[in-house]
């Protein structure tokens, strides 16, 4: 029972509060004031280290108050005196058990030797305040051990490590968010925490890259709040200002883990395939090839392109008939399977091609030189001969492994200018009747308009591409030729490839092809069937063909390299014969006809050469040339299916990183034209703005609605560009309605 004027002390939010008994209230209950100046209703079972007669409760307040103050003052100072530490080492020469409870009195006696309530309340303070060496428990205080306690030194060094390199960090991060390094410096981090800076700058570039995705994203952007940092980009910034990353940084290499350069044993594997050329550069031929030297090749180029992949041929022979070659650059020769050259080019599944970026899929050594089909250069290549009878009707394939020589190297312009003026004549009939027939049997060409986007020197340029002159055409449909021959062969005789295939559309276009126009463009996607992948030979319907593969970019494509290492382990006797193409297989291309044999390898009907060996000539029945006992392929289907898993993802981030980066350049175009107008056409509406497509660069965006002003579909009007953001894909435009 605590009697009124009794000093005592109780535990309150964790801490040991001072106070006086004003009075009693009914058994077990008084009424207190305390240290804080505050009356308490209190249990009295609650009430430690009790004083009686400590005050006059009928005091003043002022009097109460400052007797505690006092009494307060006097056992803080008394628990200061009280060395925890030695206490724990004195029970350590006690022979007790380890969790052994030592009660407050013991403890108060041998601290200060004595137990009375102004000391015990000293000793309690003082373990109080200790989370070192002892842990209360019910029945008293337990000593920790060695071990416990050097465990908690160490975590406590670790804490103010912590603390300081967290405060080392964040005074570094402001220094650099205001002074950022200048061009040629180089960055210093805090001599302590070089480590942990670099780390945290790592951080950021993450952050930057994945948003909301990064796993420290909610970490450091509580950094960055706590440094009053608001900037969105911040993260973006701190790179950009610590000189690692620039301006234009292309953040989705990082995105998806594309690297731009190749590592010194894979550039070294590559330059060793430089003795497989001669002193003048011409390829070296160790193996059975048709010798193609003698007809006239050229190619078809982007004047920039460095990779060529394809050559072209036309021979028109003596009895009438033409022959048109179509032959692709043997990368397959030089990339041996399962060469580190061969790993990292499944790895990357395909070239890339940015405005200001190409990531090749081989070393430059392999894709711009000793594969690349070189001007004036002996090439190896796997050629496709497909011969046409007088009335443009396929009546002979063949496939083979070839040495050819290019004679021109053209741009799609020089190639026009030819085609304008009467050469190639009948090979561009050709190509025209290939695309007539696909286009009857049910091939759809919806001539949708893009633009080229470059960046040349820092300047950006956006033109139109050109994807309907005679030149585009005739590469186009000879490589479509050349695939759609591969992929006939490869289901004719049940062998594995990776087909690709088309779902027919839900709706004709015809009319889209016949008369372009954006609403109806923008509105007909929907009907559009993506393309797909697969083992098993499907119709392609978008160009009209039963069976589809591609193999003529084995340079670009990692696909393309495995169709032709298929194909090329087929060849028997040098050559593969293709059949003559159905009603329906090559968009009815020809009629059936006699196999007449390999014509020739030189225009004129001479005997072709297997280059280093004479080749004997095959006889001109069809029958007696059919393959009794085909070689096994290359790849079964499993194995096929296997790159094809790999190479999807891989090809997929290529789409995706294009794509980012086109955009990000339009935008950036686009950003220095803030403030200007341009002219859009609305191609749709929806209850709060239009979509509609800037006509300088064909990019679709929103667009506020004007009250009062219908625009309807195809309306065209004016809008001025009041904000880009190109990292976030984000632009704002104002619609001038007169």
């Amino acid at each position: 029972m605590v009697s009124p004027g009794s000093y005592l002390e109780y535990i309150q939010e964790k801490k040991l509060v001072s106070a006086v008994c004003l009075r009693s209230d009914k058994p077990g209950r008084i009424f207190v004031r305390n240290s804080r100046g505050r009356e308490e209703k209190l249990v009295d079972s609650k009430a430690l280290f009790v004083i009686p007669g400590f005050a006059d409760p009928n005091t003043s307040y002022s009097t109460i108050d400052e007797n505690l103050a006092k009494a307060r003052d006097i056992r803080e100072a008394l628990a200061k005196d009280v060395n925890v530490q030695e206490l724990w080492e004195l029970l350590g020469l006690e022979e007790e058990a380890p969790d052994h409870a030592w009660s407050l009195d013991e403890l108060s006696s041998l601290a200060l030797g004595r137990d009375d309530a102004e000391a015990l309340s000293a000793v309690y303070r003082s373990l109080d305040n200790d989370n070192i060496y002892f842990y209360r428990r019910v029945a008293g205080y337990i000593r920790r051990t060695q071990d416990q306690v050097e465990d908690i030194f160490q975590r406590q060094r670790a804490e103010e490590l912590s603390r300081r390199e967290h405060e080392a960090i964040k005074v570094w991060l402001l220094n650099l968010w205001n002074n950022p390094v200048s061009s040629g410096q180089t960055l210093v981090y805090p001599e302590e925490f070089a480590k942990e800076a670099q780390k945290l700058l790592r951080g950021l570039a993450d952050v930057a890259v994945n948003g909301v995705d990064s796993p420290r994203y909610k970490e450091l952007s509580e950094l960055l709040k706590s440094l009053d940092i608001k900037r969105r980009d911040a993260p973006f910034q701190f790179m950009l200002k610590a000189g690692l990353w620039d301006e234009n940084e292309n953040l989705a290499l990082y995105k998806y883990n594309i690297s731009t350069e190749f590592i010194e044993e894979e550039l070294q594997e590559a330059q060793a395939c430089t003795a497989l050329l001669d002193e003048c550069g011409n390829a070296k031929i160790t193996d059975r090839r048709l010798d193609l030297t003698g007809i006239s090749c050229f190619t078809i180029d982007d004047a920039s392109t460095k990779d060529i992949d394809d050559a072209l041929s036309f021979e028109e022979n003596e009895d009438g008939t033409y022959r048109a070659g179509i032959h692709i650059a043997d990368a397959s020769y030089y990339v041996k399977p399962d060469s580190l050259v061969d790993k990292i080019a499944l790895e990357r599944g395909t070239a890339i091609y940015l405005p200001d970026l190409r990531i090749p899929m081989c070393p430059d050594i392999l894709s711009d030189s000793v594969c690349s089909l070189v001007a004036h250069k002996k090439r190896l290549a796997f050629s496709f001969l497909i011969t046409f009878d007088k009335e443009l009707n396929i009546i002979h394939s063949e496939m083979a492994p070839s040495v050819i020589m290019v004679q021109e190297r053209l741009t799609y312009d020089s190639a026009d200018e030819y085609l304008n003026s009467g050469r190639w004549l009948k090979l561009y009939e050709i190509v025209q009747a290939l695309k007539a027939r696909r286009r009857q049997a049910g091939a759809v060409n919806v001539p949708f308009p893009k633009v080229e986007v470059k960046v040349v020197d820092g300047k950006i340029l956006i033109e139109p591409e050109r994807t309907n002159s005679p030149a585009q055409l005739l590469v186009s449909e000879l490589m479509i030729l050349a695939n759609a021959t591969a992929g006939n062969y490869l289901a004719q005789h049940n062998i594995p490839g990776i087909f690709r295939s088309q779902e027919a559309l839900e709706k004709s276009l015809t009319e889209l092809e016949e008369n372009f126009d954006p609403v109806k463009a923008y509105n007909s996607r929907r009907f559009l069937k993506r393309g797909s992948v697969g083992g098993v030979p499907a119709r392609h319907s978008g160009l009209g063909l039963d069976n589809y593969v591609q193999v003529t970019s084995p340079i670009r494509r990692y696909n393309d390299l495995l169709m032709q290492r298929q194909l090329k382990s087929l060849v028997r006797d040098g050559v593969l014969k293709s059949d003559p193409p159905s009603e329906s297989g090559l968009a009815s291309l020809g009629v059936e006809g006699q196999d007449e044999g390999f014509k020739t390898a030189e225009a004129g009907g001479t005997a072709g050469k297997v280059a280093g060996t004479e080749r004997v000539e095959q006889p001109a029945d069809h029958e007696s040339v059919a393959i009794e006992e085909a070689p096994e392929p290359f790849y079964s289907a499993e194995e096929l299916d296997g790159f094809m898993a790999r190479t999807k993802q891989a090809t997929a981030a290529a789409d995706a990183v294009e794509k980012d980066r086109r955009n990000y350049w339009i935008l950036r175009y686009l950003e220095e034209l803030t403030g200007e107008e341009m002219e859009a056409v609305v191609l749709a509406n929806h209850p709060d703005k239009h979509i509609v497509q800037l006509c300088g660069c064909l990019l679709e965006t929103d667009c506020p609605h004007v009250p009062g002003h219908p625009l309807p579909p195809g309306t065209k009007i004016h809008v001025r560009i009041d904000l880009v953001w190109p990292r976030d894909n984000t632009i704002r435009l104002s619609p001038l309605v007169e």
